[in-house]
Parts: structure tokens; C-alpha cells; sequence
């Protein structure tokens, strides 16, 4: 699947690692990062802090809303809130893509900054919460989570002209396809054969 992956970066120094450890956990189960960032930001972050590094936010944010509408499921690190991260959640969300939010449990009473924010509001299916402190909880949490995100199927009206929908009947009975299987072949052989703007999206060099 094409995973976007986001967090905060206000707190990389003390959570970079977290970071890192859940995109490598990504990749080692065969998924893709639509928008694969995190290692250089953290290799890099003495130089930005430096001012060696400037940072163009406009391009940022639309390779992140690129990513995101690239992707199949958007994965967050949450335990840093921050507006953007919660941007893009919202997002991910408005176009039905399922999202996961972890939250890292040191073992300390205090209580995690997310806790009382916006996000308890949200009661969407396609939003997953989960807590944890180890290597091995992220491997968990992340194999359930994609394996009932694997092949999410998105349901929407759509309106044609009777010029149109007279052509997928008859196209329907030629091909021996129901109308919503013909569409779906359709955008599919444009994805990935037609589209040259949407396959730089999701596979970025």
C-alpha cells in the first residue's frame, strides 16, 4: 500500500528516533512512503538549526497534500500536537482515507498533550488511536492496522449525461461488465498508464 506518513518536527531532536523506527517498520513490511522525508530531516537537523538550511513551507505543504491524496492510509505521530498534523488528519479523513494516530507511552503519569484536544471529538471508523513504548508494540499495532486498511473501497455518487450513460449501457453489454467495474477499469488503465503527473505523486525520485 501507499502510506503517508506525518508528525510534528518542533520536538525531532527528542523524538526523531520514534520517527524513524515506525517508517523503517513501513518499509519492512513491502508498503511504500508516498512522501519519504523523515530520515533527512533528521540527518540534517544540526544544519538547519544552524541556519545552513532554509525551508521553502509552501512546498512542504503541497508535497504533504500531494502525499496525501496519493496515499491509501495515512499513518501519524501524534504525540507532539501540532496544527499541521491535525490538518492533515482532518484531510486524510474528508477523503476517506483510513488514518492512524500513535501516541508514545514513556511510562509517566503526565498526561499526553493529545489527550484533551479535538481529536477525542472525532467518532470516525476510519480513525485508529493506539498507544505505545517499544519497537515491538509499533510492529503490532501497525500490522493490524494495515491489515484491515488493505484494499479500502470508497463509495460516492456521481452524476453523467444521458449521452454517457447511454454509452455504459451498451458498453456494460459489449464487454460483459457491470457500469462500476467498467469505470473502475477505466481510471485504472489511466493511473497507470496516462497520468505521468500522478505517477511522479507516488513514486517521487
Amino acid at each position: 500500500m501507499k502510506i503517508h506518513f506525518a508528525c510534528s518536527t518542533s520536538e525531532l531532536e527528542v523524538y526523531g528516533k520514534n520517527y524513524v523506527d515506525i517508517c523503517n517498520l513501513v518499509r519492512d513490511t513491502g508498503h511504500t512512503i508516498t512522501r519519504d522525508w523523515i530520515d533527512n530531516a533528521v540527518a540534517t537537523l544540526g544544519d538547519y538549526k544552524k541556519g545552513k538550511i532554509k525551508i521553502d513551507r509552501v512546498a512542504i505543504y503541497n508535497k504533504a497534500i500531494e502525499s496525501i491524496l496519493a496515499s491509501d492510509v495515512v499513518i501519524i505521530e501524534g504525540t507532539v500536537s501540532s496544527f499541521s498534523i491535525g490538518h492533515q488528519m482532518t484531510l486524510a479523513l474528508s477523503k476517506n482515507k483510513p488514518v492512524l494516530v500513535l501516541l508514545y507511552n514513556d511510562g509517566s503519569d503526565k498526561k499526553n498533550k493529545l489527550q484533551n484536544s479535538f481529536i477525542n471529538g472525532i467518532k470516525s471508523p476510519l480513525l485508529t488511536i493506539a498507544r505505545y513504548s517499544s519497537k515491538e508494540d509499533i510492529k503490532r499495532i501497525l500490522a493490524h492496522f494495515l491489515s484491515k486498511s488493505a484494499s479500502p473501497t470508497v463509495k460516492f455518487n456521481i452524476i453523467f449525461s444521458k449521452a454517457i450513460e447511454n454509452y455504459l449501457d451498451w458498453a456494460s453489454f459489449y464487454y460483459k461488465m457491470n457500469k462500476s467495474e467498467f469505470i473502475r477499469d477505466i481510471i485504472a488503465k489511466h493511473m497507470s498508464k496516462d497520468d505521468p503527473h500522478y505517477q511522479k505523486y507516488i513514486n517521487p525520485r
